[in-house]
């Protein structure tokens, strides 16, 4: 199998990004972005199983941790309240996001566990699940100590190749952010300074915003996504207040 690298680190917020997928089983694209007029391309796999910094690896939340050897399920059960909710099933996708408060990483607000976050960065990845299917990952920065200011970002999102294929937002950070599913609405909800997004699943398009405090984090999982097509899916950063790096 082709070993496939990260995003590097690229400064500013000038961003377009490009990946496509190549319909490998292993599930290995091609990314491609331009950053002050200059082009980069490389390989990048979607993860199949938890990371050592994956909350689930040492902590187990619903009676269940992961080893190293443990591919994504197809589903698994999780809460996103480790003090008073009860656990559900999930998809892999959002089992891998791990979004949760009352928990030792984010005590009192909601955050991922997936222990790839970055202080002051946007991180974006593809997982598969033990079934095949593919669901894009973004993390907005991290809920450490290093995160002194918060941030806002703004995020525009399309793969046209694949319209209506049933391409939804399956679990997004923060819990509660406005839902405008037909795509069309984006500019009073970045406005108003809260969480917000407008994906379109009959054309696979749409915007998405976010606005963190000091400490926190936000991001989404987005899919699921053919696994074993040629499509693209472009990503385009709008605006980004508190972040320096993509990766």
């Amino acid at each position: 199998m082709q070993t496939c690298t990260a995003w590097p680190a690229l400064l500013g917020a000038a961003i377009i990004a490009s990946v496509s997928h190549v319909g490998s089983t292993q599930g290995c694209m091609q990314a491609s972005w331009t950053a002050a007029a200059i082009r980069e391309d490389v390989p990048m796999n979607a993860l199949t199983r938890f990371p050592a910094t994956h909350y689930l690896r040492s902590n187990a939340v619903c009676g269940s941790t992961y080893g190293a050897d443990d591919n994504i399920p197809a589903t698994g059960q999780w809460t996103e309240d480790a003090i008073t909710s009860a656990c559900q099933e999930v998809s892999g996708a959002e089992l891998f996001f791990s979004l949760q408060t009352g928990s030792p990483v984010c005590p009192s607000s909601y955050c991922s566990h997936t222990g790839l976050n970055e202080a002051d960065t946007i991180v974006v990845y593809f997982v598969q699940d033990a079934v095949g299917r593919l669901s894009l990952v973004v993390h907005m920065d991290a809920a450490t100590t290093g995160n002194t200011d918060g941030g806002t970002a703004k995020l525009y999102i399309a793969a046209d190749d694949i319209p209506d294929r049933g391409v939804q937002v399956i679990k997004y950070d923060d819990v509660g952010a406005r839902n405008f599913s037909d795509g069309s609405w984006f500019g009073t909800c970045a406005n108003i300074g809260r969480d917000c997004h407008s994906w379109d699943s009959t054309v696979s398009r749409g915007y998405f915003g976010w606005t963190w405090g000091a400490g926190g984090a936000d991001g989404m999982v987005l899919g699921p996504f053919p696994p074993n097509e040629i499509y693209g899916v472009d990503f385009r950063l709008i605006s980004l207040f508190g972040a320096t790096a993509i990766k």
